[in-house]
């Protein structure tokens, strides 16, 4: 169908399966929240997040990931009703940043790839492939390019900036 939802649902099910296995760790007092919050990047979050700088994520799905982090932190932490602490200061506590600010910035992180490669590169030109025929009715889907669009105008950037990759980095950190 075009959409990114089912990949989400499978990502997010075997972030699921990574905390089962950690979650003895993950969840222990002795062990510092920082420390913790390292081992939930580098284990799990990297195991939602696999391939998502390619996804053209809607605000359902990019708020799905977001929800599913935040039930992670909340269980490392060991607090049980959402009311008790805000969500952000968990997630300050265990050095962890918003979902939605790591796929931007990885999918930004690819896109400076693709700039700077070459003109006849593979991934280069798919991004200029024309279908043939007539596209369905209704509003377009949402594609990658859109979404890196967006990125670009929210961080107030431009496309020419990718090809320095010292600066490119700097700047979408």
């Amino acid at each position: 169908s075009g959409r990114i939802g089912a990949a989400v649902r499978a990502r997010i099910k075997k972030a699921w399966m990574a905390w089962k296995k950690l979650a003895h760790i993950l969840t222990r007092k002795e062990l510092d929240k920082r420390v913790r919050g390292t081992i939930y990047t580098a284990a799990i979050r990297s195991t939602m997040l696999y391939s998502a700088e390619t996804w053209a994520l809607r605000n359902e799905e990019t708020e799905k990931l977001e929800r599913t982090q935040a039930k992670m932190v909340r269980w490392m932490a060991g607090v049980r009703k959402a009311s008790e602490v805000p969500g952000e200061t968990l997630r300050r506590a265990f050095g962890l940043e918003p979902v939605s600010d790591v796929i931007r910035r990885t999918r930004l992180r690819w896109f400076g790839h693709i700039e700077r490669r070459g003109p006849d590169h593979l991934t280069k030109l798919s991004q200029t492939v024309e279908v043939a025929g007539q596209r369905q009715r209704g509003r377009p889907l949402l594609t990658w390019t859109n979404c890196v669009d967006a990125d670009l105008r929210l961080l107030k950037l431009n496309k020419d900036v990718a090809m320095d990759r010292v600066r490119w980095r700097n700047a979408i950190s």
